[in-house]
């Protein structure tokens, strides 16, 4: 870091001025940075490299080996300047890795690749006023969920390269996604402490349930058993079942995608009783930790849950039978 002088005035209590100068340090270069603290960390496809935050980078490290395979980072411009990583997802496939920026952008990146340097993203999404905090394909890779700081839900085409919709509804910071694609559904959780379930075919959410610890920071979906889990302050973990069922509302109602979506209205030309996901809350799940729930992550069999907490501990859970180990 460097330190270059910085004048500011301040006025005493007579009539004449004083300025006082002072150093101010900005960042001019940063090195050996493994991983910086704005996202969470993914594994490859084939388990053989991890893919890590490195401030406005995202960095491959081989598991073996030491060093990056490759480093995957926006081109700077004049214009603008670099934005941290805040969110990172890797496709279903493994070749490709979405990443939110601070900014609001959300770029798609190809993993497999021999440059050790990369500075040309497949493309960039813009459709956040500001940083994006969370994402989550569909399980086939068609489409790309985000959460933003500006309580948006926006919902992405892959194949388009283009927006779908944005979701309109939370009071807080959306911290998270997971997308029920057997349902066409999306479910958000946020830190004004509510889950939210959207109909994706109508663009509107269709139930919104309180969390009694008042935030919500994570959500996975397990899809295989029909079991939703939101993770909250405290250490509170909840278990929801996620079916279709009939969902009434008085018509007239406006889209999600326009104007803030809520679970008593029903979409225009859509009868006032169609069917819908829905959650019914099972119970809560006793943890270790009175920290926050950061992270839920569910096994592609089902069988196993990871939960990451606020104070860097973590808890594996068996989906049946019970208790953590």
């Amino acid at each position: 870091r460097r330190a270059q002088p910085v004048a500011a005035c301040q006025p005493p209590p007579s009539s004449a001025t004083m300025v006082r100068s002072y150093f101010r340090y900005t960042e001019e270069a940063a090195w050996a940075v493994a991983v910086s603290g704005g996202a969470r960390i993914a594994a490859s496809a084939d388990g053989r490299s991890i893919l890590t935050p490195m401030l406005e980078s995202v960095g491959v490290w081989p598991l073996r080996g030491g060093g990056t395979e490759r480093r995957m980072r926006p081109r700077p411009t004049v214009a603008a300047t670099a934005s941290e990583t805040t969110a990172l997802q890797l496709s279903p496939d493994g070749e490709a890795v979405a990443v939110g920026y601070s900014d609001g952008t959300v770029r798609l990146w190809p993993v497999a690749g021999r440059e050790p340097l990369l500075e040309e993203e497949r493309v960039a999404l813009s459709g956040h006023r500001s940083a994006v905090l969370c994402l989550a394909f569909a399980p086939d890779g068609s489409q790309l969920a985000s959460g933003g700081a500006d309580t948006l839900v926006v919902l992405w085409d892959v194949v388009a390269e283009a927006g779908v919709c944005k979701l309109r509804g939370h009071r807080g910071p959306v911290t998270g996604v997971a997308m029920i694609a057997s349902l066409g559904a999306l479910a958000s959780v946020s830190k004004d402490g509510t889950l939210r379930l959207w109909d994706l075919h109508t663009q509107h959410c269709v139930q919104t349930c309180a969390s009694p610890a008042g935030e919500l920071w994570s959500v996975d979906m397990d899809e295989s058993a029909g079991r939703l889990l939101t993770g909250g302050a405290g250490g509170e973990l909840l278990l929801w079942t996620i079916a279709k069922a009939e969902v009434a509302g008085s018509a007239g109602g406006e889209s999600g995608a326009a104007d803030g979506a809520t679970e008593e209205a029903t979409p225009v030309g859509v009868d006032p009783l169609w069917m819908a996901a829905h959650a019914t809350l099972r119970g809560s799940i006793a943890t270790t930790s009175s920290a926050k729930v950061a992270q839920i992550s569910c096994s592609a069999d089902g069988g196993i849950v990871g939960v990451l907490y606020g104070d860097r501990t973590m808890g594996l859970w068996r989906a049946r039978g019970g208790g953590g180990r």
